[in-house]
């Protein structure tokens, strides 16, 4: 059980049952306040401008006064610093995620779609509502609910869609062949997990944001230091060693983390990939696809390492972004009037939700 960060009361799911305080928002990728009730003392929706002090995208509430406060500085913002919005059109997808051959996105009014191979029914979500994130695995997909359960789809060998009896999530990742729930409590619970694996994952405590590659999963404590677990062959578990890191990423066979002053360690990429991380600075969002890197500059720009077979690195001429998504072979960003930008892929299409029941590409 945790609290509630803007009334304080009691949370047992993603969702505040006192005030409607959504828990699950990811202010780093989609810097957007959920909605709150009208009693509240923010509107109905925030879209956050940069923090003027650090320029930082990531923003909470003060519980006194539903005040914006920058989470990096801790620099207290009024009304002014920001500009109220209405909750973004229901056509703008605001999670995606990418299994091997199939794309899933979830829309602020709680659905779903997805595309792509289906041969195991991952992409049957068309029935989903109410969902508040999204992990896809290899051939099946998961998705957080509201009252803090999961639901998943596509392939149950190994046990990877076993999520059923899940209470308290509030938050979700998928391996290739795995599911993991991050509880209310600082705990993470896995379906599908190798064994072995799955009994240091067991002993894990504080854990405040989880990720997962493809047999691998970390966890972001809340002292900041990182954990992980699971294949280490291309040195992905390499995180021992870092502090003071506010966000966390993982792709194919590789871990990022997002430090407080805007760098970045990665652990499992090749060696020039690891020295191009290592002079990125300014960063405030990264997020991580298939294999490859994207990170988001506080100046707007967007920086990517890794394979590029798809395109997927080709965000140089980039600008005005304000928040970004990595799926598979794509890299999508996010404009602050909600327009959205995306790499190139042949292998995967990503849809939007139009006005009617048609769907178009964004690509």
């Amino acid at each position: 059980m945790s609290e509630c960060p803007v009334c304080g009361g009691a949370m047992t799911a993603a969702l505040c049952p006192v005030c409607g305080y959504d828990l699950s928002a990811d202010y780093g990728r989609f810097p957007t306040f959920s909605p709150l009730p009208p009693s509240t003392a923010a509107p109905a929706h925030w879209q956050l401008l940069r923090c003027p002090t650090c320029g930082s995208l990531r923003f909470g509430l003060q519980r006194k006064d539903g005040m914006p406060v920058c989470l990096v500085c801790r620099q207290v913002h009024p009304n002014a610093a920001v500009r109220a919005a209405s909750a973004p059109p229901s056509k703008v997808p605001v999670w995606f995620s990418a299994g091997m051959g199939h794309t899933a996105a979830g829309y602020s009014d709680g659905s779903v779609q997805a595309s792509g191979d289906n041969r195991w029914g991952q992409c049957n979500v068309s029935d989903w509502t109410g969902i508040l994130a999204l992990a896809a695995g290899d051939s099946h997909t998961a998705g957080l609910c509201r009252d803090g359960t999961v639901r998943a789809v596509g392939n149950h060998a190994g046990g990877r869609c076993n999520v059923q009896s899940w209470t308290n999530i509030r938050a979700i990742a998928a391996g290739s062949y795995h599911t993991f729930g991050l509880t209310g409590d600082g705990t993470v619970l896995s379906a599908g997990f190798h064994h072995s694996s799955r009994k240091e994952l067991q002993s894990w405590s504080g854990i405040t944001a989880i990720a997962a590659g493809d047999m691998h999963v970390v966890g972001l404590r809340s002292d900041r230091s990182v954990v992980a677990v699971g294949n280490n062959e291309h040195g992905q578990l390499g995180v021992r060693r870092w502090n003071d890191v506010i966000a966390i990423t993982a792709g194919w066979s590789f871990t990022a983390g997002l430090h407080s002053n805007g760098t970045v360690s990665a652990a499992g990429l090749g060696y020039e990939d690891q020295n191009r991380v290592r002079r990125w600075s300014g960063v405030t969002a990264i997020a991580a696809g298939a294999s490859h890197l994207a990170a988001l500059h506080a100046d707007g720009t967007v920086s990517a390492v890794g394979s590029n077979h798809e395109n997927q690195l080709d965000v140089k001429d980039w600008s005005g972004i304000t928040s970004i998504f990595a799926a598979g072979n794509i890299t999508i960003g996010v404009r602050a009037d909600g327009t959205m930008v995306c790499t190139d892929s042949r292998a995967q299409t990503l849809f939007l939700k139009s006005s009617g029941s048609e769907e178009e590409s964004i690509c």
